[in-house]
């Protein structure tokens, strides 16, 4: 069983960019999903791709406000930053701002 790192994304864009997040990242059970835009090819390890073991868990939609949406979730061991960095560069127009706290190995920070 994992440390669960608790994560508070704010993704910031005009609305078609935050549009497009929510539509590449949510899945039908309106959980945040990395393997929606980055899947991991069979046999490889997630931390490379994701920065944390598995896939999200946990998620809490924040309410939509025009260009901005906050997702509050949890991750296994460590914060989703190669996740959230890979994501950036292949969508230049939408910043995502993580900040997350991992309670039982006592880290805490931001992107």
């Amino acid at each position: 069983m994992p440390n669960w790192c608790d994560n508070w994304l704010e993704i910031v864009g005009d609305e078609y960019w935050v549009s497009k997040f929510m539509q590449e990242n949510i899945n039908e059970d309106e959980e945040l999903s990395f393997e929606m835009s980055f899947p991991v090819p069979d046999d490889e390890d997630a931390r490379e791709y994701w920065g944390t073991k598995w896939d999200a868990q946990s998620t809490v939609l924040g309410d939509e406000i025009e260009g901005q949406r906050n997702i509050n979730f949890e991750s296994a061991w460590s914060p989703p930053l190669s996740a959230i960095m890979n994501y950036e560069m292949a969508n230049p127009d939408v910043e995502i701002h993580c900040k997350f706290y991992e309670p039982a190995n006592d880290f805490v920070g931001s992107n």
